[in-house]
């Protein structure tokens, strides 16, 4: 997980957003999958929900159970369109995903 910058200040459900990004297009880092996964205990007791980190943030947001499709599909979609480009940045696609859908 990025440090808790201003991005993040006061909004630390927008981390764990990005981190469900990262991990839906295969990209999130061993070292963040490792904090997350002791959070999950934490997780499941703020958000009333079951199963595994990811499975609390779904829940949480209420999301469709097909999303980790969803956003490979965007991902896949930001791929093609850069392509000539220097590679996408999986952080920053993972920042605007967020922004883009979930951020108001």
């Amino acid at each position: 997980m990025s440090t808790f910058s201003g991005r993040y200040s006061g909004r630390p459900l927008v981390c764990l957003l990005e981190c469900y990004v990262l991990w839906a297009i295969d990209e999130l880092g061993e070292e963040q999958a490792e904090i997350l996964e002791e959070m999950a205990p934490g997780l499941r007791s703020v958000y009333h929900a079951t199963g595994e980190w990811p499975d609390v943030i779904v829940a949480a947001m209420r999301w469709p159970n097909d999303m980790p499709r969803r956003v490979q599909e965007a991902w896949a979609r930001n791929l093609k369109l850069e392509r000539g480009r220097p590679a996408s940045n999986p952080q920053r696609f993972a920042e605007a995903f967020v922004d883009d859908n979930f951020v108001r």
